[in-house]
């Protein structure tokens, strides 16, 4: 919430004493940032699912889940 009340505040600040052309730098800037910041969440997100498992589907509970695994080694065995 206050990186959106600080953002016009930082865009007037360098606009007005360092120049109008830094309003498309700082816009730059930030969407830069915010590229990075999405790979990394999708990076992460790849990672968690593929080393601690699989996410439950919406219908599905825990114990539902825990059942399934059950009759899964079951049927291996």
């Amino acid at each position: 919430m206050t990186g959106g009340a600080i953002n016009p505040i930082l865009f007037g600040y360098v606009m007005e004493n360092v120049g109008l052309i830094w309003f498309c730098y700082v816009l730059l800037i930030e969407s830069i940032a915010m590229l990075i910041l999405i790979a990394i969440i999708v990076v992460t997100t790849r990672y968690v699912v593929n080393h601690f498992g699989r996410p439950l589907y919406a219908s599905q509970t825990i114990e539902e889940e825990a059942i399934n695994e059950v009759r899964r080694a079951d049927d291996d065995i």
